[in-house]
């Protein structure tokens, strides 16, 4: 009898952390106190980890909010298994693409630089910067077999997305 009320409250647990979605997307899904809204409705940049198939970076336009988002996505083998992912993302002082990204905020505070980070299933993100304007850059890194997969919107730390 015990130990099928042990069972019992076991499996009402893990329906509770599963309906409260403890577990399902990252804790800090969404937008933090400081950053810039942003939906997911509107996919400007896809980026890919070349051969290695297990990550993808996405960057979306929120017109509404003049945001850009990020998210570092595992795809492949990665998906549903738990690892090291972070996703940032900058908004740059220029407004030309191709140029070096100069930060305008050099503390790494919102609204003009977000991140997220964790041991993930899914994904690592959103994470948003105020972007009317101004070029971003991102980047996302996934940690899989040992090695660090880095994805970025733009090589050598240009500006893209102006």
């Amino acid at each position: 009898m015990f130990k099928q009320l042990k069972r019992i409250g076991l499996t009402a647990a893990m329906l509770v952390a599963l309906v409260a979605g403890i577990g399902a997307v990252p804790a800090s899904a969404g937008v933090l106190p400081g950053m810039p809204a942003c939906s997911t409705s509107n996919l400007v940049g896809h980026y890919t980890s070349g051969g290695a198939g297990v990550a993808e970076l996405d960057l979306y336009w929120d017109a509404t909010h003049h945001t850009n988002c990020v998210k570092m996505v595992h795809v492949g083998a990665a998906y549903g298994h738990a690892a090291p992912t972070s996703v940032e993302i900058w908004a740059c002082q220029g407004d030309v693409a191709g140029q070096p990204c100069n930060p305008i905020n050099d503390s790494q505070q919102p609204p003009y630089y977000g991140s997220d980070s964790g041991s993930y299933t899914s994904y690592a993100g959103p994470a948003s910067v105020t972007g009317a304007g101004h070029c971003i850059f991102a980047k996302g890194i996934l940690v899989w077999g040992g090695t660090e997969r880095i994805i970025s919107t733009a090589p050598n730390g240009q500006t893209s997305h102006c």
